[in-house]
């Protein structure tokens, strides 16, 4: 059997082969990009209004790092969070990672509900913060100072170390499987899997399982 290797864009390596070619139904890594996505829609207005609501209960909490907690939280661990409770969604720990799994969002077309990542370190192309935009220029983010607070994306602090904006998009619902119909005892009988095919089939597991358990071993 002919196993083919193919690296396309920032995706990781697929096997597939010639006569079952089956790698949309591989596994994606767990903190994958959103545009790895095969159909991402936007949260509905409703949601980001609860969201926004979400973050506004935690003005106030101190600041703690590694906390995410009413009792102290972080940057990231409050939009992780966040995005936990109000959509089910499971974001990277740190910020840059954050910012990685976020499809790009420029400054002028933020909405609220996205992420807004600045670099406050030496390192300015290096993310180390993250907020949440809830509109009219403001975020609401975990300060290394004051805690949980609401600020002003036009604050020159933010200015001056603005990295980029980015947006969480929720992978489409997958659809519940059609009820099993009752069998037919009329039908004619399918014909045996012949052993040829069985043995294809069996490699392929095989291939699959080694894939989704170490990705790396084909490179």
């Amino acid at each position: 059997m002919l196993v083919s290797l193919a690296l396309a864009g920032c995706q990781v390596r697929r096997v597939q082969t010639t006569q079952r070619p089956h790698a949309s139904q591989r596994q994606q890594p767990k903190q994958q990009r959103q545009e790895h996505l095969s159909k991402p829609r936007p949260a509905t207005s409703a949601k980001t209004e609860r969201l926004i609501k979400e973050a506004r209960k935690w003005i106030g909490t101190p600041y703690r790092y590694g906390g995410t907690s009413r009792s102290g939280v972080d940057c990231s661990g409050l939009t992780m969070e966040l995005f936990r409770e109000v959509y089910d969604i499971k974001l990277p720990r740190s910020s840059a990672a954050q910012q990685e799994f976020c499809i790009g969002v420029s400054r002028k077309d933020l909405q609220p509900g996205d992420l807004v990542f600045f670099a406050t370190t030496k390192r300015k192309n290096v993310v180390s913060h993250v907020g949440l935009y809830i509109g009219s220029g403001r975020m609401i983010h975990a300060s290394g100072s004051r805690g949980v607070m609401e600020s002003g994306l036009d604050e020159a602090y933010y200015q001056r170390n603005w990295h980029s904006g980015g947006r969480v998009l929720q992978p489409t619902a997958v659809s519940p499987e059609p009820q099993q119909a009752r069998p037919d005892r009329n039908a004619p009988a399918l014909p045996a899997v012949t052993a040829l095919d069985s043995l294809e089939l069996i490699i392929e597991q095989q291939i699959d399982s080694i894939y989704v358990s170490d990705p790396d071993i084909f490179d």
